[in-house]
């Protein structure tokens, strides 16, 4: 069984769907669904690269204006300096 749903997406989005979807796009819009569906499932933290966790972290500390230069901020620091060399 089967129901419509409505969706407002981005136009760029709907374009580049048009130009890529093999079939039909009710299928496209499904199988997307349900990797996104079981990505959610199967998260786990330690699936993240180090240095993008460090940076997300680092910035975070940055925007919170909570960026003292503490061993914790300075490890990442480290982390992303060192990861983009």
């Amino acid at each position: 069984m089967k129901t419509i749903i409505t969706a407002s997406i981005p136009i760029e989005l709907a374009n580049k769907l048009k130009g890529k979807t093999k079939g039909t796009r009710s299928r496209t819009v499904t199988r997307a669904l349900e990797h996104y569906l079981a990505d959610e499932e199967n998260f786990s933290i330690a699936d993240i690269d180090t240095r993008k966790l460090a940076t997300v972290l680092l910035n975070r500390l940055h925007e919170q204006n909570n960026y003292e230069y503490v061993p914790l901020t300075l490890l990442l620091r480290d982390i992303v300096v060192e990861s983009n060399n």
